[in-house]
């Protein structure tokens, strides 16, 4: 979704103005590594990740250069992964994500240290890859990573609150799943409380994200509604208005109980969509 690009923006000023091109008499790397930082500037990503990569034994033996090659290899992969993300190749997410927290461990000498808070934007893509896999046995693996780092105060910000978890292409729509860290009985989920938010996004030509038409909340139920099934959360329908007003529906038909079962919350959110199909494709052409 949006809130990606922006979040890319910010990595960019990280990996690259962490550092500055030095000089040097060793012309044989130079040429190579300027083209690298060249494709990379263009946003040509795979054709800087294949210089950069063609440059990895001098990540050892060149200390001049080092973290220089050791950066770009690693931000041009970051960007590899995420094109691929948000484009719904989960095969080439998760290959790319592995291949990167392996070269965040490998360089981290060559880096200073640096970008170690990055490779949780690692593990939260292959939680997302997973997912659109229906592999989430595989995913809840990744997933604990992040809830442990969170208890720890250790995720960088942007993902340090709540992460996505899952994207779904649905009728010419993106829907993206967010979680939040917090459990019932933790602080931060008294009073109101969403567990997970879906944002469904009419999309442009391209794929890409255009609007959001409106959002699917699992919220707490504080006191159920009389008559109403006995729930720990329940799905609820809000959309923002353009005078900032909202307009909510709570729908008693999809309860959850705590913990919620992803499969299904899946299964509620598509039964949704489906049923109110004429509804959203009208919402979408507005």
């Amino acid at each position: 979704m949006k809130y990606t690009l922006r979040i890319n923006k910010v990595l960019l000023a990280v990996f690259f103005l962490a550092f500055t091109h030095r000089s040097s008499a060793q012309t044989g790397i130079r040429p190579t590594l300027n083209k690298a930082f060249a494709f990379y500037e263009e946003k040509q990503y795979d054709s800087a990740y294949t210089y950069f990569t063609s440059l990895k034994n001098n990540i050892v033996t060149s200390d001049s250069f080092a973290k220089e090659i050791a950066f770009g290899l690693t931000a041009s992969l970051f960007f590899k992964e995420a094109i691929a993300k948000d484009a719904g190749e989960w095969d080439n997410t998760i290959r790319f994500a592995k291949e990167l927290l392996n070269d965040l461990t490998m360089y981290r000498t060559a880096m200073g240290g640096e970008l170690g808070g990055k490779r949780y934007y690692a593990y939260r893509d292959l939680v997302v890859a997973y997912f659109g896999l229906g592999k989430k046995d595989s995913a809840s693996k990744y997933q604990s990573i992040l809830y442990e780092a969170y208890s720890n105060k250790l995720l960088p910000e942007g993902i340090d609150q709540y992460y996505n978890f899952e994207k779904i292409t649905w009728k010419g729509l993106n829907i993206w799943g967010y979680e939040w860290y917090p459990n019932l009985g933790d602080k931060e989920a008294e009073g109101s409380f969403s567990k997970q938010v879906y944002y469904i996004y009419s999309t442009n030509a391209n794929g890409t994200d255009k609007k959001q038409l409106f959002r699917l909340h699992t919220i707490k139920v504080n006191k159920p509604a009389p008559g109403s099934p006995s729930a720990d959360y329940v799905l609820t329908y809000i959309k923002s208005n353009r005078d900032h007003s909202e307009d909510s529906k709570t729908l008693w038909e999809y309860p959850f109980t705590n913990p919620i079962h992803y499969d299904e919350l899946h299964k509620a959110v598509l039964d949704y969509l489906e049923k109110n199909e004429t509804k959203i494709t009208e919402l979408a052409k507005q």
